[in-house]
């Protein structure tokens, strides 16, 4: 299970840009450093990759919501 709502607004241009990019070296830091999941991730990213996708567009919605 994954907890999105333990990254805080600051990151999400990041996992935005990340997600987009399909950087999934970014958003293992990001996943581990706010203890998304229990989860490790190691060799094969694309599954977090696909995670970060999957919810996309709260992070698109909160970044706007943040910037009013």
């Amino acid at each position: 299970m994954f907890d999105f709502s333990k990254i805080p607004v600051s990151e999400y241009p990041a996992i935005l840009n990340a997600t987009n990019n399909g950087d999934g070296e970014r958003l293992k830091v990001i996943h581990d450093t706010y203890k998304v999941s229990q989860f490790e991730y190691c060799c094969d990213l694309t599954p977090l990759v696909l995670h970060f996708r999957a919810n996309i567009e709260q992070f698109k919605t909160k970044k706007d919501d943040a910037n009013k």
